[in-house]
This record gives structure tokens, sequence and C-alpha cells, in this order.
């Protein structure tokens, strides 16, 4: 999948956040951040910079280098002061425009600048996908904030009526003052909890609209529910072996300095430009008969100069060591990639099928505990279990939801994990 077909599959319409309230999904954050990201939009607006950069510097490298001279001279002759039997003016208005183009160091420059602009995407694609998953855990941690508030909030509730009864309770003395005081200072404990539970969702408000370019002060409601199915085709990613994107910006810069040692070893060729000269005629006019005479014919020449430069020459042996070196370098970067690649693309392979199969056992055990809190809430209208029991059973199903969250924040990230180091996102 190429990196447009990612953007488009992200691109969904999403609703103005502080207008409808709508819960959003985790798709449809990461496609408000591909088009409102600050750092994506930035990382963007270098990559078509400097594209357009190179663009006019390549053009402007094939313009010859022109040189314009406009010269004008005159010479008089006196029959008596010369062998000419009449007088006359030889003028010189001599016109020459001389060009250089250099066409072996433009050669070399146009190879290395596609080389370039595949760099510059690659890279590009590279802070995109570190900030995309930036904005996933962002977005878990408000999907968690918001779980932790609504149950903070239920919890006031049921500390509001234990108080109430405790109140009932103390006044006929089935219960001590020190009880009920316990009781009461829970409610105190539940309410100071409450408060910091909406400052923690504030924060990952805002946290979460920094990264989605909106005001941080701007309402946002996520999905608490993170669905495991995959975005992409994951079967494939996990039976076909692919080349990870920090591997292929790799091969792509030894390919940039293979192209820098080509140019060094053939720099000799380098001093072989070529020159277009194109001159006027001179014309003679006489004097005497008020006329023009014969001109010199039209001259235009066309000339191939060979410069040596001797500094260059002397520094040649130097500067092939130096581009060898750095060759060198570059090649033992790409095969320490290469093996950390395939240890690192086994590991997510594994964690991303580990934490499928963790999520599976966490959803049904939400379900089994969904169905355990619906017989206690029978057995409680039947006075044949305690609030106590049912607080405990209500208090079971939200800490298995919240492990839920968890498991399927952990999905996530494994799923985009691998997706990244596959190479699938780089192209």
């Amino acid at each position: 999948m190429r990196l447009g077909s990612f953007c488009s599959l992200l691109s969904v319409a999403h609703p103005a956040l502080s207008e409808t309230g709508k819960p959003l999904g985790l798709q449809e954050v990461m496609a408000i951040a591909l088009k409102e990201n600050l750092t994506i939009q930035t990382a963007r607006n270098v990559c078509k910079k400097e594209s357009f950069s190179h663009k006019k510097e390549n053009i402007s490298r094939w313009l010859p280098a022109a040189k314009l001279q406009l010269l004008k001279s005159e010479q008089w002759a006196d029959p008596n002061r010369s062998n000419s039997d009449y007088w006359y003016i030889a003028m010189h208005p001599t016109f020459t425009l001389e060009a250089k183009l250099d066409l072996f160091e433009n050669a070399f420059q146009i190879k290395k600048f596609h080389q370039q602009k595949l760099l510059r995407k690659l890279r590009q694609t590279e802070k995109i996908r570190d900030e995309l998953e930036e904005v996933i855990d962002c977005y878990h941690a408000l999907a968690a904030a918001q779980k932790k508030l609504t149950r903070a909030t239920i919890f006031i509730a049921l500390a509001n009526a234990k108080l109430q009864l405790a109140e009932k309770q103390k006044n006929i003395g089935k219960i001590t003052k020190v009880t009920y005081l316990e009781i009461k200072l829970a409610l105190e404990e539940a309410k100071l909890s409450l408060l910091e539970k909406q400052e923690a969702v504030k924060k990952a408000c805002r946290t979460l609209n920094i990264k989605l370019g909106r005001s941080p002060n701007e309402a946002v409601v996520v999905q608490s529910f993170i669905s495991p199915e995959p975005l992409w085709d994951m079967t494939a990613i996990l039976k076909k072996h692919r080349t990870d994107l920090r591997t292929t910006i790799r091969k792509k810069e030894i390919m940039s300095v293979k192209t820098e040692l080509s140019k060094d070893k053939a720099s000799l060729f380098s001093c072989v430009q070529l020159n277009v000269t194109f001159t006027t005629d001179k014309k003679i006019f006489d004097k005497k008969n008020k006329m023009f005479g014969p001109t010199q014919p039209e001259q235009m020449t066309c000339t191939f100069g060979i410069n040596l430069d001797l500094e260059q020459l002397l520094l040649l042996p130097a500067k092939l060591r130096a581009t060898r070196l750095a060759l060198n370098h570059a090649t033992f970067a790409l095969v320490q990639q290469k093996l950390q690649a395939k240890e690192v693309l086994a590991s997510a392979q594994a964690s991303y099928c580990h934490t499928v199969a963790a999520y599976r056992i966490e959803a049904e055990k939400l379900k089994i505990s969904k169905q355990k809190l619906q017989e206690v809430k029978e057995n409680y209208r039947l006075n044949k279990k305690t609030l106590i029991d049912l607080q405990e059973e209500e208090t079971k199903v939200y800490e298995i939801e919240m492990k839920v969250i968890e498991q399927g924040y952990k999905v996530k990230k494994a799923e985009f994990a691998l997706y990244k180091l596959t190479g699938m996102l780089d192209r």
C-alpha cells in the first residue's frame, strides 16, 4: 500500500468536534491529524520547498553561462599619411556572445537530484508515521481518562446512596458514629478523585487537540472502545517479508554516495566544457565615395575548451579516499540495519499476535463479568444480594473494561509498529 492510499484510507469526513460532540474513533482522529497536524504539515512543506529549490537549480544548471560583449572601435586613414588612395573609416562594432555549459557536472547532478528527491519523500514519511504514533498515544490517554471519569461519577452516586443509608442506620442505632464518619469521608475522597479525573480529561483533551492542530480548549470526545480489527491487510504483512523504512532510507543513502564516488572517479573529464562564440563582422566606410566598402566574412566559431584545475587534480586521491570511507560507513550501517530489522520484525509479528489473543481473552472476560453483574442486579432486586455485593461486582466489571481498553490500545500500537516496520508505508 502506498502512502497516498494510506492517506485516502484515513481521509474520511470528520465532524466539527465542538458542534456535534460525537465520539470520534481512532481512524477518524488519524484522518484529522493527517490534514491538520502542524508537524505533518511542516514536514510536507519542507519537502515541497526543498523539491522546488532543487528543480530551480536543475533548470538554471542547464542554462549556459552566457557572456555578452558589445565593443566599438574606429580607425581613420588619411591618404597623405598612409599608403591608401582614399579617405576611409574602418569601424569595428564587435558583438560577441560566449556560452559555456558543463555537461559532465550536470549529468551527475541530475542523477543525484532524483536520488535526493526520493530520500526527502522517505524522510517525510518517517516524520509522518512517528507523529501518527504519538496521536495514537494521545487518543488512548483520552479514552482511558474519559472511562475513569465516568467510573468516578458513578462511584460518587453510589457513595451518596451509601451515605444516606448509613445516616438512617445511625439514627436507629444499627451502626456507630465512627462507621458513619468513615462512610462520609469515603464520599469526600470520591469527590476529590472526581476532580482529579476531570483534570486528567482536560489535560488529555488539550494534548490531543494540539496534535490535531486545534484549539487546546476545544471539546473532544473519543470512543473508549478500540476495535481490534486492523486498518490494513495484516495477513499479507505477516506472510510477506518486506524491507522496513529505515533500511530503505539506508539503501538510498548508499546509492547517493556511490553516485558521488563515480563522479569523483571520472572528475578528470569534468575539464571538458562546451564553448560557443558568435562574433559580428567588420564594416569599412569609404569617406570619399560616402559608401560602405568590402566587409570581412562573418565569423561564427564553435570551440571545445579544456581547462585543467591543478588543485583539483592534486586533491583527487584524498577526495576519493574520503568518499570511499563514507561509502563504507553507509554500507556498515545498512548491514546493521538489516540485521536489526529482521530481529525487530520477528519480535513485532509475535507481539502483534500475542496482543490480539490477549485482547480476545479480556473481551470474553468482560462478557462473562457483565452477565454475572446482571445476575447480581436481579438478586439485589429480590433482596438476595446486598448493595455491597452489587458494588463489588460493578467494580470488577469496571476493572475488566479498563483492561479491555488498555489491551485494545496495545493491539493498535503493535499493529502500527508492525505496519511501519514492513516498509509498506514508505512508498
